[in-house]
């Protein structure tokens, strides 16, 4: 049994799994507590799918034949939502890679009642070694400060009864499971690449029981104390709390690496944070390379590193050929004072995941003097179309800016965008007070192009549109300096094929007895028009001209006309 906020975030469930062997399947029921009296009482959780509908019992049911399933679970709030997943282990599962007993883990999405067992929110880990019953026993703590707890699974028979715990990254899970939107959410335990495992010969069924303990030395994370029945041993693991380290790669002075220059410089960056916000002290090596090593250090980061330390890497150039550079940096931590240690340090700390260890940046070389500014000119082409456009043709008008560099690489080239005439339907630019901003590739190398694309929708034009405008400047440094402004007009021309007119008569005959007869002063006829707009051009503003021949015959006529149910009557 487990206890958690499953289906409401104030409501505590209870989880019972049982195995029903009439209908020869494994069942998960939710049941709440409920006082009466001095008693408290348990109560079958139900729910309902909409509020005439009747209340059905909330339950988990699963066909797997000698799974184990439920044999032991676990309540933890994966992906930070304020409902609890429900974790159940099912060691006896066989449908995994390693095949006899090597065990699962099913993760049951909390939020709906009703979508309890939906496909889509129900993710599977399975185990990868035979007879290991992965998911014996399960347990949850966040470690590494990222509000996505751990899961720590055991596999108590790993390797002919020696047992292994496995530490499953929350960030992972989360990540590969969790936020899938596929229908079908299973991974095997192999593929999953945080995943610590833990394993020590001189204990046997290790991890045949797990049970979180509170922070022990106030490093911020809780420690995990773990059954080891076989040699009647029960071992603490205490946590490394995790620092999200990013190392990131500045540029100084020229940007442009000439021919003629004997070097170049950049600066290496490194921001540490740690997660708990607690003390903490390591040391992490930072490499820069390019064809060879330009630099090594190591850095000490502790609690008191607030700001990036940074350092300027000065590479020395062989020769004065042209060339194509990449230069890259790569962080990784020295765990060997952790590893040698004999004696526990609560500020020691590790790497989490979301950290970014290496950053690389092309290089190009391909230069001298004046010949190393960008040369970028841009064309604005119509596609499909020459210099005109019929309204109503079609939904969609696609334009499309290139930007070509004939001189050196281009490493902070942008372009300003303003439309008019229609609205923008898909751009992939920056949208300001002034338009759009759209940066060139970083760099833009030379002969190379690059096209921007904009979709304008032309689904409810009116006939007052004239025409489409695009304007763009074009600047080799982005807001800085001249800039190259090209404009281009799409004249919209307007077509009344789409506008019909139906006469409609009353064929009323009026003979030569009524005309000659002195007591029939009037003849009445009637005609009707109607005007119909067909396409999809909107019409604004627009008047209709009736004329009438003038006959001598025609006494007086009189003109009724309905537009959009408003009569006007005209003598």
């Amino acid at each position: 049994m487990v206890a958690g906020n499953f289906f409401d975030k104030a409501e505590t469930l209870y989880a019972i799994s049982s195995y029903d062997s009439t209908h020869i399947q494994y069942t998960i029921h939710f049941l709440y507590a409920k006082k009466s009296k001095r008693k408290v009482k348990m109560h079958l959780f139900e729910y309902k799918s909409h509020p005439s509908a009747k209340k059905s019992k909330v339950k988990i049911f699963v066909a797997n034949v000698g799974s184990m399933f439920g044999a032991a679970m676990c309540a933890a709030d994966l992906d930070h939502d304020g409902f609890s997943e429900l974790l159940v282990g099912a060691p006896a599962q066989a449908d995994g890679e390693g095949g006899y007993e090597s065990g699962a883990l099913h993760i049951y999405l909390g939020g709906d009642a009703g979508l309890i067992n939906d496909i889509s929110r129900h993710c599977v880990i399975t185990g990868t070694k035979e007879g290991s019953r992965f998911g014996a026993a399960i347990a949850a703590s966040d470690i590494d400060g990222d509000d996505l707890p751990e899961i720590f699974v055991s596999a108590p028979y790993e390797d002919f009864g020696e047992g292994a715990l496995y530490v499953l990254s929350g960030f992972e899970v989360n990540g590969e499971l969790i936020k899938r939107t596929r229908s079908i959410k299973q991974i095997s335990l192999s593929a999953l690449k945080y995943t610590q495992r833990i394993q020590n010969s001189k204990f046997k069924t290790f991890g045949y029981s797990l049970q979180v303990v509170s922070d022990l030395d106030g490093n911020g994370c809780d420690e995990l104390a773990v059954g080891s029945p076989g040699t009647d041993n029960i071992m603490l693991l205490r946590c490394l709390p995790a620092i999200v380290v990013d190392v990131n790669i500045q540029e100084i002075g020229d940007k442009i690496v000439r021919e003629q220059d004997e070097s170049f410089t950049r600066k290496v960056c490194v921001n540490v944070t740690h997660l708990k916000q607690k003390q903490f002290s390591s040391m992490i090596g930072v490499g820069a390379y390019m064809e060879s090593d330009q630099l090594s250090f190591s850095l000490e980061v502790n609690g008191t590193t607030k700001e990036p330390t940074c350092r300027d890497v000065i590479v020395k150039l062989d020769g004065h050929d042209p060339h194509e550079y990449k230069f890259y940096t790569k962080i990784e931590m020295d765990e060997g004072a952790i590893i040698n240690s004999k004696e526990f340090n609560s500020a020691w700390a590790t790497i989490s995941p979301k950290s970014v260890l290496e950053k690389s940046i092309d290089i190009s070389r391909h230069c001298k003097d004046k010949d190393c500014e960008p040369k970028l000119t841009l064309e604005i082409d119509w596609s499909g179309m020459n210099d005109s456009y019929t309204l109503g043709s079609s939904d969609l008008v696609t334009v499309s800016l290139l930007v070509k560099n004939e001189g050196n690489s281009s490493y902070d080239s942008c372009v300003r965008v303003e439309v008019s005439g229609a609205p923008v339907a898909q751009f992939g630019c920056t949208m300001n007070r002034d338009g759009y901003k759209c940066f060139m590739p970083r760099p833009l190398k030379r002969s190379a192009e690059h096209r921007i694309t904009i979709k304008l929708n032309m689904s409810q034009p009116t006939n007052l549109d004239e025409a489409i405008t695009v304007k763009a400047l074009l600047f080799d440094y982005c807001d800085k300096g001249n800039a190259t402004a090209v404009s281009s007009e799409l004249k919209l021309f307007l077509t009344t094929n789409d506008i019909v007119v139906k006469g409609l008569s009353h064929n009323q005959d009026i003979s030569d007895t009524e005309i000659q007869d002195e007591k029939v002063t009037h003849v009445n006829d009637a005609q009707e028009y109607l005007i119909s707009n067909n396409g999809s051009v909107n019409w604004k503003n627009i008047s209709a001209v009736i004329s009438i021949d003038k006959k001598p015959f025609i006494e007086s006529y009189r003109v009724r006309c309905w537009f959009d149910f408003i009569f006007i009557n005209e003598q």
